[in-house]
């Protein structure tokens, strides 16, 4: 039996290149996003395709989960894990630095959300795990942006997740 496909944001190191390569072990086909191409193709796996991209780009996110399925079939589930933060007083921040941060903490999932779930609910069969940080649920010194962008996602996984209750698509974090 051929194992689904999984689609992973943030996958070239930390949290993310550690679920990619259980899945690899696991035989699963991968979708591996990214911002540093060569980590992505690390795993070595024949049946991953690997992309470097600013996930905040929604078209570019959307063409990369499209080819996947090209080849492997639909996304069984998408894990999106990307995020960053950018620590410094607010007074000494950017606007540059904010949408920044909103960009790859929110925009992020909200993108993955996009580009999987309504084929997920139309098979009422699927998964969608956002990894976000501590920062969306409590206040950081120094941390404004981040605990916004943070919070932003994880008000926005909840909303997502009431709108799909009575469906078997899982929405989680």
């Amino acid at each position: 039996m051929e194992k689904p496909l999984i689609a992973i944001t943030g996958s070239n190191s930390g949290i993310g290149a550690a679920i990619a390569r259980q899945f690899h072990d696991l035989g699963h086909p991968m979708l591996l996003m990214g911002n540093r191409l060569e980590h992505l193709h690390a795993l070595d796996n024949p049946d991953t395709i690997c992309r470097k991209m600013d996930i905040a780009k929604k078209t570019a996110f959307t063409a990369a989960v499209e080819e996947a399925e090209s080849h492997y079939g639909p996304v069984d589930c998408m894990i999106n894990n990307t995020g960053i933060m950018l620590a410094m007083d607010i007074n000494k921040q950017t606007i540059k630095t904010w949408r920044a941060m909103f960009n790859a903490n929110m925009m992020n999932i909200t993108h993955g959300m996009q580009a999987v779930l309504k084929p997920m609910l139309k098979r009422n069969h699927g998964s969608i795990i956002n990894v976000g940080a501590v920062a969306g649920s409590r206040t950081l010194i120094e941390h404004a942006a981040c605990c916004g962008s943070n919070f932003a996602a994880q008000t926005n996984q909840n909303a997502v997740g009431d709108q799909i209750a009575q469906s078997d698509v899982h929405n989680t974090s």
